[in-house]
């Protein structure tokens, strides 16, 4: 029997899977050579252990690798380790102070105001249509404008730069991708790519928030061009996809849980992000020989911290595959939690609370077409393809 993680969830509901990872804490799979902790309670305080880092101490799957092979995948692990979700210690605590002035609450307000606006234009613009595909009619052009907005830039200008980050994102996302030669010499172009137009359009150029704490990041001694084009990448790939994929499980919600529509917008949005948490599964590395659930891992042994079946997890939340706002859903795990709590978690909780605001104004009376509905294949982060959304 094949681990959850490699069916291909193309047109199957990826939730149904994580739900049924919670019947045990915690299981090895031998083929990625890691321990999948699944459960809500145990995952939490993973997230808070000091013996775990994001930071690989090894990787015995890299150490498998013929020279040749190795030598063409090394650039692009040596680029993910700079970012802020894969490293550990002074550089990790680094970039989070150097990102930190770009997500404040007032850094973010002119940007969540901008983009509330151009929420309020996509939404009549799809009531106008009647029909109207919504991954690619608004998901995308406001998840789009958004980041634009936070870089400062014009959004056609940032749309190379955001095709670049999608090229590593299918690196990221596919299980075992130190198999895939071919995916990785895409990756490296998209790579290329994604260092040309950030240098040239967002650290040139950009005015908002995160170009002025990128270029910070840049002009550090100790961290400097190609760590600031790492966190620009994270923050791209961290907001584009996810968020459209949020933002498209809201519109379905909204269409489908008429009756939890008395709740407010805030509570909406809590119970969408904890069913849609974007980044299912976060990797750690153990520092110092550790007991979990049985298992004693070893020091350069991996474990996968399993956010989206935690909290799917049916000793946390009552009937927890349905939508149900409420208090009792706030606490999900879908920004971590602790030392690596996301940066990004007010930006994404302003968006998805900005739709919900924007379909209560206008009385929008919505359905989906479920059949239609396409997602990304893997099951690692949440990737929404097609959905076709009908305004009555």
């Amino acid at each position: 029997m094949t681990h959850p993680m490699f069916d291909d969830y193309s047109v199957t509901d990826p939730n149904t899977a994580m739900h049924g990872m919670t019947e045990t804490v915690s299981a090895y799979e031998p083929t990625m050579k890691a321990l999948f902790v699944n459960t809500y309670d145990e995952v939490r305080v993973l997230l808070r252990e000091r013996s775990l880092q994001n930071a690989k101490i090894s990787d015995p799957l890299m150490g498998m690798l013929p020279p040749e092979q190795y030598e063409l995948h090394r650039p692009i692990k040596e680029f993910l380790a700079l970012w802020p979700l894969f490293s550990h210690g002074d550089h990790h605590e680094a970039l989070k102070e150097g990102l930190r002035p770009a997500f404040t609450n007032a850094a973010l307000e002119p940007v969540l105001d901008s983009a509330r606006t151009r929420c309020a234009e996509l939404v009549e613009q799809a009531r106008a249509a009647g029909t109207v595909e919504w991954v690619g009619g608004f998901a995308y052009p406001f998840a789009r404008h958004l980041i634009a907005a936070l870089f400062g830039v014009p959004e056609p200008r940032l749309r190379p730069a955001v095709a670049a980050a999608e090229g590593i994102v299918q690196y990221m996302a596919k299980p075992l991708s130190l198999t895939d030669d071919d995916l990785a010499l895409t990756t490296r172009k998209a790579l290329d790519a994604l260092r040309s137009e950030i240098h040239g359009t967002v650290l040139a150029t950009g005015q908002g928030p995160a170009a002025e704490a990128l270029r910070a990041i840049e002009a550090s001694p100790g961290l400097g061009p190609e760590s600031a084009v790492a966190a620009a990448a994270q923050i791209l790939t961290g907001s584009l996809d996810p968020l459209a994929a949020l933002l498209t499980d809201a519109v379905r919600h909204w269409g489908r849980a008429e009756e939890q529509r008395d709740h407010d917008a805030d509570a909406l949005t809590e119970e969408t992000l904890r069913l849609g948490c974007p980044f299912r599964f976060v990797q750690r590395h153990v520092s110092a020989p550790l007991t979990v659930d049985g298992h004693e891992l070893r020091r350069g042994d991996r474990i996968l911290l399993g956010l989206g079946p935690g909290n799917l997890d049916p000793r946390h939340f009552s009937d927890p595959l349905a939508f149900r706002p409420g208090d009792d859903r706030l606490a999900h795990l879908s920004f971590g939690f602790g030392p690596h709590y996301c940066p990004g978690a007010a930006l994404a909780r302003g968006s998805i609370t900005a739709l919900f605001d924007e379909l209560r104004r206008t009385g929008a009376v919505v359905s989906t077409d479920e059949t239609e509905l396409r997602r990304s294949p893997y099951l690692s982060v949440g990737k929404v393809l097609a959905l076709p959304v009908t305004f009555r």
